[in-house]
């Protein structure tokens, strides 16, 4: 909750229909609250929204493609 209020969830719509997703929430204070879509009562980590953003940005511009390749792919392209 977030002043009282149930917290919005979203994911993207690029998120994966089997439900392995992560889920944001705006809560109070600038941040953000984050969450693994399969255990809705499980952690959440919680980050200010320039942190959020950066990531996204990173995420957006390819700085992390390298961390969701196998292992043969990463030895053949190690970028």
């Amino acid at each position: 909750m977030s002043n009282g209020h149930p917290l919005r969830w979203r994911k993207s719509s690029a998120s994966n229909p089997n439900g392995n997703c992560v889920e944001l929430a705006e809560i109070a204070d600038r941040h953000v609250a984050m969450r693994n879509s399969r255990y809705p009562t499980g952690p959440v980590v919680v980050s200010s929204r320039a942190a959020v953003g950066a990531f996204v940005r990173g995420a957006r511009n390819g700085e992390f493609d390298d961390l969701t390749r196998d292992a043969a792919e990463r030895d053949a392209d190690p970028r």
